[in-house]
């Protein structure tokens, strides 16, 4: 897997790399999934990336392995949903309740640090 964000989201999204196409929006989704990341207390709050020069390891600098994969898949995931909308309501449903799901694993991960 890449280190650079917006070049993994665009691999999970099956978007090649040269394709500079649809950079705008996936931006735009990527920087609002880091956000809930950073609402949770993890993540470099100072972070936006324009490009695909921020990395992975710069947003997530000292948060926890744990923390720094699922925030990996939650953005991932997340992007894929915005980009993607799938088109019926039960997958809608579902895909919110596995972000649902990611997001209180992170935000809990604090529980798990010390064990």
């Amino acid at each position: 897997m890449t280190e650079s964000i917006l070049d993994s989201v665009k691999a999970a999204n099956d978007v090649p790399l040269d394709e500079e196409l649809f950079d705008d929006e996936l931006l735009g989704l990527i920087n609002t999934s880091l956000v809930d990341i950073v609402q949770q207390g993890y993540g470099n709050r100072d972070l936006y990336v324009q490009n695909n020069k921020p990395t992975w390891n710069d947003f997530f600098q000292d948060s926890p392995q744990m923390v720094k994969n699922l925030g990996i898949s939650y953005v991932q995931q997340r992007v894929n949903w915005l980009f993607d909308t799938p088109a019926t309501g039960a997958a809608n449903s579902n895909k919110t309740a596995v972000l649902e799901s990611i997001l209180f694993r992170i935000n809990a991960s604090d529980v798990f640090e010390d064990a």
